[in-house]
């Protein structure tokens, strides 16, 4: 069993593309942007900038490229969950940032990890980590992608703009979406089971 999990992880480590090493550069560029946070908010949106450009090539190349890997379909979003709600949790606990809009970007994804983690239940480590033969739940929409690009205005603006009111409506539209889209993916959930 050993021997065969060995054999895997070395053939699935072969299989990363371009596009994953972006998604991978994103995380390490997390712990930068943090340390930045509490001293230099401006250097923390530059960082944020560069993640943000990062997240974009990693997409395009793989589109552009037909480079999708297995690893793809889940690190890129899984990128995204970690970065962006390290950021949140940041913003929230400096006060700079509403709670209510951690709390309802972690509940959304929540939902997500857990309707991904239902389908690799009952299977065996061989099958769970041969990512290739696992149908990806990690549903993207359009309601998705909007509610994503608007959070990553709402850090941005957070980061460069000292105006509470508008950081707050942005927090609002960002909530309104990120509740919309849940409502989307458990009514496409329920409708495929």
């Amino acid at each position: 069993m050993l021997k065969n999990f060995k054999h895997n992880f070395i053939s699935q480590a072969q299989s990363l593309s371009v596009a994953d090493a972006f998604s991978l550069s994103r995380l390490a560029l997390l712990l930068p942007l943090l340390a930045a946070l509490p001293d230099n908010p401006k250097l923390a949106l530059a960082w944020y900038g560069i993640m943000l450009w990062t997240d974009y090539l990693d997409g395009f190349i793989a589109k552009r490229h037909h480079a999708q890997s297995p690893y793809g379909n889940y690190l890129d979003p899984a990128s995204d969950i970690i970065i962006h709600g390290n950021i949140l949790l940041y913003l929230i606990r400096a006060h700079w940032l509403p709670t209510w809009l951690g709390i309802i970007f972690f509940i959304r994804f929540l939902v997500l990890i857990l309707s991904s983690w239902k389908h690799t239940v009952g299977r065996n480590s061989t099958e769970v980590f041969n990512l290739s033969h696992q149908k990806n739940s990690l549903r993207s929409s359009i309601l998705g992608k909007l509610s994503f690009l608007i959070i990553a205005f709402t850090i941005a603006a957070t980061l460069s703009i000292n105006n509470p009111k508008i950081i707050h409506m942005m927090a609002l539209t960002s909530s309104f979406l990120l509740l919309i889209s849940l409502l989307d993916y458990c009514i496409f959930q329920w409708k495929n089971k």
